[in-house]
């Protein structure tokens, strides 16, 4: 018997991404100590997108904006906006 009802990949769920999260700043800091800049920075994003995913995820957003990080801070609470506002005008 199937169902009609729309199911979550594992990789769509939000304690998920916040432990893959984790393990990229720590797969970052290993390239970064073996100095593959280039590559660190890139899973150093993968780390920030995971996060910001589980958090709009867990504030009842849907799996939709893909790679998009602009898409997913807007999908994010205000209060996490507004922190990332902040940061960015500060920098």
């Amino acid at each position: 018997m199937t169902s009609n009802r729309a199911t979550k990949s594992v990789s769509q769920k939000s304690p998920v991404l916040h432990v893959a999260s984790l393990e990229r700043i720590q797969e970052a800091q290993i390239l970064m100590d073996s100095n593959a800049w280039g590559l660190s920075m890139y899973v150093s994003g993968l780390a920030v997108e995971s996060l910001m995913q589980a958090i709009a995820i867990r504030s009842g957003a849907s799996h939709d904006a893909h790679h998009d990080l602009r898409a997913w801070l807007k999908k994010c609470p205000q209060s996490v906006t507004d922190v990332v506002g902040k940061q960015v005008k500060t920098e």
